[in-house]
């Protein structure tokens, strides 16, 4: 199970690890092919920079803001893996949106728990999507069925979130029809996009 499906940060920490290893290894291979060179480099690499030139400094400045720019857009996902679900909720990311691998600014949170969303709140907009919370009593049958009488369309992607961040934890995605028809989770959230 990879990281965004109920990896840990076990998982994160030991991939990271082996990454380095393996980008040290090809360090040191490449290094060791130009011995001539080898001095200068872990010269720079030691903090002298007398021994580099602005052109250098160019050629390694574009991936690097290329890399910077993709990391602090990522930044808050990459939080979600290093934290617990309770934390993650502290950041405003539903850890449900994170498994799921989608993005969660442009969506809408609703709750079936222990009530039910006004009318105006479970209409059908095209590419509409909502995080519902639910209870035992109006579980993810109850807000399928619910969905389809207010009109979103029977192929919308329709997925149960139960049990996150336990060791049993389970994600089912289905079309709005198919969940109809599923066996009913309650106390989950549940992810409608429509």
């Amino acid at each position: 199970r990879g990281v965004g499906h109920g990896g840990s940060a076990t998982v994160v920490v030991l991939a990271g690890v082996a990454v380095a290893a393996f980008a040290n290894a090809s360090q040191t291979f490449i290094q060791q092919r130009n011995i001539e060179t080898i001095q200068r480099v872990y010269s720079w690499m030691l903090g002298n920079l007398g021994v580099t030139r602005w052109g250098s400094v160019a050629l390694v400045a574009v991936p690097a803001v290329i890399c910077c720019v993709a990391v602090l857009g990522a930044a808050r996902v990459l939080d979600v893996m290093t934290v617990g679900d309770l934390e993650a909720r502290t950041l405003g990311v539903d850890p449900a949106f994170a498994r799921l691998a989608l993005p969660w600014h442009d969506a809408e949170l609703l709750s079936f728990h222990g009530r039910v969303p006004e009318v105006k709140d479970l209409a059908y907009r095209p590419g509409r999507k909502v995080g519902f919370l639910t209870d035992e009593r109006q579980d993810s049958q109850y807000v399928a069925t619910m969905l389809h009488f207010y009109d979103w369309p029977e192929d919308a992607r329709f997925s149960i979130c139960a049990r996150l961040s336990y060791d049993d934890e389970t994600i089912e995605t289905m079309t709005l029809a198919a969940a109809m028809k599923h066996a009913p989770v309650g106390s989950c959230v549940v992810v409608v996009e429509g």
